[in-house]
């Protein structure tokens, strides 16, 4: 990477209390033929607190973990996927407010799983361009609730899952360097998730809960399968390769693999095959008990390898996410230190 280094100082999370995905089995809310491919074990779920509430308290573990002061924050990015609680409303503010007391801007990024490795990506940009040595808050948290969204069935391949994190990106040294952060798109998988009957006057008027197993099923329809499983699969060769290549480093000095936390088939085509890598180089025995938490699956996995102690100064990290429109971005991470926050 051109400019100052990147580093990460500190990372969070919230997330509530694990549900086993048998128990969705065996009730009837999740296909069992469904759970023998994606063998996933268990999701969070949230009851109590909304998503932007979630958002403050893993905002705020980070802050203690790292401690920042508010003069030294010089934005804040609030990435998420689904309704927040309230209409027509900033989450990103929300958090500003009751952690960092309005001292910075805000931005909301919508770029549905991706969205909070883009973010990583548009703020480690903007603190690249700035002369005095400062730091940026990325947060991500998502509550998937009915009516809305059912998420044991709205999708396929995955089961999305509660909660938040947040992660502390800075000028200032780190425990952790970004050696290189790529983004890559390709809008021509915009119709993936697009009804394509009409645009409606207001949410759920489509389908209520949304359906994209529909939605997924006509758009491979029109435009082929193989066409887009090929678009999909070339999209996370292309990020990694770039992303490798920008910090000068190969895929097999790579200690770990953090990828989006989905089901084990969906796991092995999208990623695993093009990135030729086994499935014992990722945190797929963690993720598949955890669930996808939209756009903060990445930074969950990284506070995972620091608190089970799974890597040493010096290991190596790819972050990589795929979201919705379509992008992808990956991120090359050196440990120079690993925190003791057991």
């Amino acid at each position: 990477m051109t400019g100052p280094r990147i580093y990460i100082r500190s990372v969070a999370t919230h997330l509530p209390d694990p549900v086993p995905v048998t128990a969705a089995v065996a009730d009837g809310r999740y296909p069992a033929d469904e759970l023998a491919e994606t063998e996933l074990t268990g999701i969070r779920v949230a009851t109590d607190l909304a998503a932007p509430e979630m958002a403050v308290l893993a905002t705020r573990s980070a802050i203690e973990r790292t401690p920042a002061s508010p003069t030294e924050v010089s934005a804040l990015a609030y990435a998420h996927l689904y309704h927040q609680g309230q209409d027509f409303w900033s989450p990103a503010a929300y958090v500003t407010q009751r952690v960092l007391h309005g001292s910075c801007p805000f931005f909301t990024v919508r770029e549905a799983s991706n969205g909070g490795m883009l973010a990583l990506d548009l703020m480690a940009s903007r603190l690249a361009g700035r002369a005095e040595p400062s730091s940026a808050y990325v947060v991500t948290a998502d509550r998937y609730t009915e009516p809305g969204f059912d998420r044991w069935r709205t999708d396929v391949g995955q089961i999305y899952s509660d909660g938040a994190t947040s992660i502390e990106v800075s000028t200032r040294p780190g425990f952790v360097e970004l050696l290189s952060i790529v983004t890559v798109a390709d809008s021509s998988l915009e119709g993936l998730t697009r009804d394509h009957g009409c645009f409606s006057d207001a949410a759920l008027q489509h389908d209520t809960p949304i359906d994209l197993r529909r939605l997924k099923r006509d758009f491979l329809d029109r435009a082929g399968s193989s066409t887009v499983f090929d678009a999909l699969t070339t999209g996370t060769r292309t990020v990694a390769r770039k992303a490798l290549a920008v910090a000068q480093v190969s895929i097999d000095e790579i200690a770990f693999v953090v990828l989006p936390n989905v089901g084990r088939e969906t796991l092995e085509w999208e990623f695993l095959e093009p990135l030729g890598i086994p499935i014992d180089r990722t945190l797929w025995e963690w993720g598949r008990g955890v669930g996808h938490l939209g756009a903060g699956d990445q930074f969950a996995g990284l506070e995972h390898l620091i608190l089970e102690k799974l890597v040493r100064p010096g290991d190596l990290v790819l972050l990589l996410n795929a979201g919705l429109g379509f992008t992808w971005t990956a991120a090359v991470a050196m440990f120079h230190s690993v925190p003791d926050w057991n």
